[in-house]
């Protein structure tokens, strides 16, 4: 096959996985939930050089690196659940510091296509845009990088999937995009506390998901927010607060207006099966 009917049978097959886990158009997917849900076990290991591994026998297994970025351990988990959906053959994927895994056969070609459209279908990507009375050719790079970690994947991912497979924006507003990384874009926000950890950027039009987020990450946000639950701390930061991780388990933002999301966290650099992941840590004493 050509690589124009790879993709389109990627999509095809991306939404049909969708379907199946019963997520509609309209919401964010998380990759790692979805593999478990498909009796996929997935396993976070201190891998240095490595992505992603796929185990075919004697069960499937996917292995992500838990020091890689949480966007590129999305984006690497659909990857490796594309491989394992068309059959392809149990690999490894090694660190490879572009937008998207290397795409260097048919294989790689087609599991990146279905990762982009299980994580970033049109019609999800547009909603997001939408929902924050954007357009992908004149947003604001913040709110790029809001709707970039609500649909769970990295501000370089999202704007050259925007740009070469949903043709959304040209090359002229994906280079004025990808000018400011987004510790540049978020570093006025969080000030003096973000840099050295990971900053997300979560809004109003957050919704379908929880905010995963490791012990140490900050979530940027507009007040009012009240949380709950001993894994996340609220600190004061002018006419924003910030949200710190500071300990595994599963808490509740509440912005006292009609929006409220879930917050889980994992242990930093967590090591073990995923579904154990956000489980809070024993007390010692």
């Amino acid at each position: 096959m050509n690589r124009k009917t790879l993709a389109g049978k990627a999509a095809s097959e991306a939404l049909r996985v969708r379907q199946r886990v019963g997520l509609a158009l309209t919401d964010p997917a998380n990759a790692i939930d979805i593999a478990e849900k498909l009796g996929i076990q997935v396993w976070f290991r201190a891998l240095p050089s490595v992505e992603g591994v796929l185990i075919r026998a004697p069960h499937p297994v996917i292995l992500l690196s838990s020091l890689r970025p949480a966007g590129r351990m999305s984006f690497t988990c659909a990857h490796e659940l594309a491989h394992y959906w068309f059959n392809h053959a149990g690999h490894v994927d090694v660190v490879d510091d572009g937008p998207v895994l290397r795409e260097d056969n048919d294989d790689e070609y087609q599991a990146n296509m279905f990762a982009a459209y299980l994580l970033m279908p049109k019609t999800t990507v547009q909603f997001g845009f939408a929902q924050r009375a954007a357009k992908p050719d004149s947003a604001a790079p913040l709110t790029v990088l809001a709707i970039a970690t609500w649909l769970g994947v990295g501000y370089t991912t999202l704007v050259h999937h925007l740009r070469y497979n949903l043709g959304l924006i040209n090359d002229e507003r994906a280079k004025a995009l990808l000018r400011q990384g987004p510790k540049a874009i978020v570093g006025d926000l969080a000030g003096a506390r973000a840099p050295g950890t990971a900053a997300f950027v979560v809004d109003r039009a957050w919704r379908a998901r929880a905010v995963d987020i490791e012990v140490g990450d900050v979530v940027v946000l507009d007040p009012p927010i009240s949380a709950s639950g001993a894994c996340v701390r609220i600190e004061e930061l002018g006419s924003r607060v910030i949200v710190v991780a500071v300990k595994p388990g599963t808490g509740h933002l509440d912005g006292g207006v009609g929006w409220a999301t879930y917050v889980r966290v994992r242990r930093s650099r967590f090591e073990g099966r995923s579904i154990f992941r956000h489980l809070e840590e024993a007390d010692d004493e």
